[in-house]
Parts: C-alpha cells; structure tokens; sequence
C-alpha cells in the first residue's frame, strides 16, 4: 500500500461515528476518528498505533466501506470528485467551520473515551463559543483524555486539536 495516500471518511464511517451500528472495536473505532482527509497514511499509522489501533486498520476500514482514497487535491479547492467521501479537509478556512469542527472533535473523542464520565466536561465545552474557549479547555481536555486512554493516546488527540486550533 502506498504510504502517501491520503483517505477520507465515507458517508458510512461519518454516520457509524455518530450511532454505533457496526459495533467496531475501540481500537479501530479510534483509527476511525483519526482519518480527517489531510494525513498520509503514513503518518495515520503511526498515529494510530499510538492508539492502539491494529496494523492492518486501514485494509479493515476500507473493506467495511468507512474510509476511502481522498479524491480531492489539496492544491484544488473544488468538490472532490468522489461525492460519498466527506473530506475533512482545510478548504473552509472561515472561523465558524473551524471552531465547529474542533469542537465536534473534542466531543466525538471525549464521549468515545470517557463514555458517561464525559459529562462534565462535555458541560463545559458546550459553554465554548470560539476557538479561544475551545484552546483554554486544552488543557483538561489533555488530563481527561490521557486519564481515559493513556498518555501517548491523549498526546495523538492532542496534536490533533491543536492543529484545527491554530
């Protein structure tokens, strides 16, 4: 497999995300959320092994539908070609689409990881209105998750939202 590819969530991984049908293992769940559209899969790898993820995470993704090849080129702001493939790409620079998308992230990952104990904290993420509020709750967010999944999990997640923060 090329290492440079770069995949994308389907329409079935986006929606597999938010109600659980397949019932994946944790640990492929979580590779799940790690695919975003702007990532080789190199980099994918490593990261999600630091999440526990199999090594053969991206074949098992592909075969259920949950992730295909990005379509898109990152030069070309247009549509990508493939409409099922929802890219999670940069390409709405607006700060609305990027403090929504960082919070959907936080949510998504801190529900995944903490389940009912998330309360709280999903308490006082909804109270967050930017991307500032969203970067001064960095810091419990980084204790919750390294508490739930370890240290080199919170640190994958970590890395990720701070990208989408910036």
């Amino acid at each position: 497999m090329d290492t440079t590819t770069v995949y994308s969530k389907t329409a079935m991984g986006m929606t597999e995300l938010a109600n659980r049908k397949l019932k994946l293992p944790q640990s492929l769940r979580n590779a799940l959320i790690l695919v975003d559209g702007t990532h080789a899969s190199s980099h994918l790898a490593l990261d999600a092994k630091k999440m526990g993820a199999p090594a053969d995470f991206i074949e098992q993704l592909l075969s259920m539908g949950l992730i295909a090849q990005a379509t898109h080129d990152f030069a070309d702001t247009s549509q990508a070609a493939n409409d099922d493939v929802v890219t999670n790409t940069p390409i709405q620079r607006d700060e609305f689409s990027l403090f929504r998308a960082a919070k959907d992230f936080i949510n998504v990952t801190a529900v995944d990881a903490m389940g009912i104990k998330s309360f709280f904290f999903i308490l006082k993420l909804e109270k967050a209105g930017t991307r500032v509020d969203l970067v001064s709750l960095l810091p419990d967010y980084i204790k919750a998750m390294s508490k739930a999944l370890g240290a080199d999990a919170a640190q994958v997640l970590a890395d990720r939202l701070k990208l989408m923060l910036r």
